[in-house]
């Protein structure tokens, strides 16, 4: 059974009460993707006009299967900005419109680098076939209405949709779902999954949906940049001509992958209304 099966399953035979389906579709409809360009500083993509894959940029394809899909696309989540590295050079992040939905490109509800590092469980035991197996049975079309099974799956698996949002720093506890689909996504990770797996398990990646866009998307969909305060003048220029709000990290707030986490919930709040 395909993921689309399950939920449109879970869903009609859930009792979900009108408001939180109502909900639920508000929030899918207005959800922007949120890219963290991990390699460069803002100071050096504001002269960008679009996010480019590295197949884009030439460089050699590699040869394993889940390195070539980080090579064909341009990442993204359609939730908080839950990417993290201890190696990434990034200090801003910014948010993109919906017109990325009529691009090239699939998303999935969890972060494929998560399955594909075997932290991901239950999957985790299985090579890297099954594993791209199961990224494939997960995976939807951008463009095949990804916002109505979106909608459908934040009511059936949270009793208020809008804690899907939570960002506050617990990376292993923030958002998590009543329900996952599959089931054992929630069982295996999280703070359930650091108990039984030692920590060898995915944290609230394993229920972030992630958008793979092939190869490039332009900056003109910008609707929001986030970036260190030092930046603030720079970013307003860059914002002007794309009619795109800018905020700022707080003082003293130094840009990491977790500040910009963190502050992803309250931002992505502002965004959806």
């Amino acid at each position: 059974m395909t993921f689309s099966q399950a939920v449109a399953d879970l869903s009609a035979s859930a009792s979900v009460a009108r408001g939180v389906r109502s909900r639920a579709k508000h929030i899918a409809a207005r959800m922007p993707f949120v890219h963290f360009p991990a390699r460069a500083r803002f100071g050096e993509w504001a002269s960008w006009t679009e996010l480019e894959s590295d197949k884009v940029k030439a460089t050699p394809p590699p040869a394993r299967t889940f390195d070539r899909l980080r090579w064909e696309h341009v990442f993204a989540y359609a939730g908080p900005c839950a990417y993290t590295c201890r190696d990434a050079c990034g200090d801003a992040a910014v948010y993109l419109g919906d017109g990325v939905d009529a691009m090239a490109g699939e998303i999935c509800p969890f972060d494929s680098g998560s399955l594909a590092a075997g932290l991901l469980q239950p999957f985790a035991r299985h090579g890297e076939r099954q594993r791209w197996r199961v990224l494939r049975e997960h995976s939807v079309e951008l463009a095949a209405s990804w916002r109505d099974l979106f909608a459908q799956w934040l009511a059936v698996c949270y009793q208020n949709p809008d804690r899907y949002l939570a960002a506050d720093g617990d990376r292993y506890a923030d958002g998590l779902p009543d329900r996952t689909v599959p089931r054992e996504l929630r069982d295996g990770n999280g703070r359930v999954g650091l108990l039984a797996h030692r920590g060898g398990c995915a944290d609230r990646r394993a229920w972030t949906w992630e958008a793979r866009v092939r190869e490039r998307i332009g900056l003109d969909r910008a609707i929001l940049v986030h970036v260190p305060r030092d930046k603030r003048r720079l970013a307003r220029a860059w914002a002007a001509s794309r009619g795109a709000a800018v905020r700022a990290l707080g003082p003293g707030v130094a840009p990491s992958p977790d500040a910009l986490y963190q502050a992803s919930g309250p931002l992505i709040r502002e965004l959806v209304g």
